[in-house]
């Protein structure tokens, strides 16, 4: 089943086929019945939300992203996660050198100002640090949701080190 939230009107669309609802049936219940609070929505209808199987679920969304140069990167390398972003010689890498940021993604170091800091967040957990990089480390490594647009349906595929595939 396609959860397509590219539009309201397709959104809409999903809800009413995944709860079972006939045309309109949805905001009824959603806002006469529930009067909008989707607590009382969710314990009124679970029956049927518990009868969807998200693992059969696929989302349909719209990433927008914007440059300085028209796109043109972007379409001639195609959408890329975060450390290749940041490994390669791109805008963002360009611009973070030029403020004196660089990034030794391999290494997972970074530098700002002649001075270097662990980004490794395995090593960084396992020594208890906790400052201002842990959040950098964490997205850098961990964190799908930077790595994440159009990733390929097979999720157990997934892996933050690859390029995303090409839409454009």
């Amino acid at each position: 089943m396609n959860f397509d939230i590219t539009t309201p009107d397709k959104a809409y669309e999903f809800f009413n086929r995944a709860m079972m609802f006939d045309n309109g049936e949805w905001i009824d219940k959603v806002i006469l019945e529930c009067n909008g609070d989707i607590e009382v929505f969710i314990q009124n209808n679970i029956n049927q939300i518990a009868f969807i199987d998200i693992a059969t679920l696929k989302f349909t969304a719209f990433h927008l992203t914007t440059s300085s140069d028209g796109c043109s990167e972007i379409k001639k390398s195609g959408l890329m996660g975060l450390r290749d972003v940041l490994s390669s010689d791109t805008e963002l890498n360009r611009f973070l050198r030029d403020k004196e940021l660089i990034f030794n993604i391999p290494k997972n170091k970074l530098c700002f100002r002649d001075k270097e800091y662990d980004i490794d967040y395995t090593h960084r957990k396992q020594e208890g640090v906790k400052n201002f990089l842990e959040p950098i480390a964490h997205r850098l490594c961990y964190d799908p949701q930077v790595n994440g647009f159009f990733c390929c349906d097979d999720l157990s595929r997934y892996s933050t080190c690859t390029y995303i595939q090409k839409y454009l």
